[in-house]
């Protein structure tokens, strides 16, 4: 789908679930605090329990709960803590992956409803019309680009937002040095998104019509086929279709290695900074700046923090197949 609206056009289909939606989006923020609160069970037993401290005060009511509870009690109660915590986030993400199976497809078909009608109200001489394996291409599978759109780009541009705020407000309430290079590390990613957007958007077009042109070769060879037989045409067939094979192959390939170094160069970036962390971190918990509680708090931020900026550079990549 091309033209400087298409995005609108597809948005329309995405505005009749509204309410699904907004539901979604509560689930992203909910999973994302209770993502952020998992390393905190520990980082209390570390820094409090098993050097016999009082808990701090943000959690300082617990004390007053579990009055004079030995040490392992406290431990035994962190411990089903984290539990509860990792169980609750396991099931949220199986709510929201159900949820956008769910809403996809929904949105998917009436994409394709709509396609669907418009060609069957279209002249029957009409050029485009006379290439039907090409035209199942559009209805069946380019219609999934409305999935691509809301999911692949919209809603995991608000996870990654929300995520990424969240923890870089935590970390920098924790240590504003230590977050700065964490947060950092982001600028590099914004170099690499625009040094690959455009080969990624020209890769996932030629990839799409390579697509159609296998798909509508196959069905012109199958529906023509008595044609072929008596003209002697089969060995002439095969090649045309073979040579669109090659070509859907060749793109294909081509696709698959800009997105590979795309991947790496974002990897690269996102291990130097989880390098840099670490190790100024360290300095940090080694000059009393933070505690060790603290500093498993932010290493165990670092594989959360780094996937919403993650998430963010493949916005190009999944803008560009959505297009597509």
């Amino acid at each position: 789908m091309t033209g400087p609206r298409w995005h609108r056009d597809l948005m329309r289909y995405a505005g009749a679930y509204r309410s699904s939606l907004a539901g979604g989006v509560a689930l992203i923020v909910l999973q994302a605090l209770v993502a952020v609160a998992i390393p905190w069970p520990t980082k209390l037993a570390v820094d409090n329990v098993l050097r016999d401290r009082p808990l701090p005060g943000s959690v300082g009511w617990i004390d007053s709960i579990v009055g004079d509870w030995s040490q392992t009690a406290l431990l035994v109660l962190l411990g089903v803590v984290s539990v509860l915590l990792v169980a609750a986030n396991s099931g949220l993400n199986i709510a929201r992956r159900v949820w956008r199976r769910s809403l996809g497809i929904r949105m998917t078909n009436d994409l394709a409803h709509d396609t669907l009608d418009l060609v069957q109200r279209r002249s029957p001489v009409a050029p485009e019309l006379l290439r039907s394996g090409d035209l199942v291409q559009r209805i069946v599978t380019d219609t999934k680009c409305i999935d691509v759109l809301v999911f692949g780009v919209w809603m995991t541009a608000i996870q990654s937002v929300v995520t990424f705020g969240i923890l870089a407000a935590i970390m920098l309430s924790m240590s504003s040095s230590l977050a700065v290079v964490a947060v950092v590390v982001a600028v590099p990613m914004l170099v690499i998104i625009r040094a690959f957007r455009d080969r990624m958007q020209r890769n996932a077009d030629e990839v799409a019509k390579a697509q159609a042109d296998v798909t509508t070769a196959a069905e012109q060879m199958l529906s023509t086929l008595p044609e072929i037989q008596s003209f002697g045409a089969e060995d002439a067939e095969l090649a045309r279709f073979s040579r669109d094979a090659r070509r859907q192959l060749d793109t294909t390939v081509r696709s698959q290695r800009t997105s590979a170094g795309f991947q790496v160069a974002i990897g690269s970036v996102t291990a130097i900074g989880t390098g840099s962390v670490m190790l100024v971190g360290g300095l940090l918990a080694l000059d009393g700046v933070l505690t060790i509680g603290d500093l498993l708090v932010f290493i165990s931020y670092l594989t959360t923090i780094y996937g919403p900026v993650e998430g963010l550079a493949y916005l190009a990549q999944a803008w560009a197949t959505a297009r597509s």
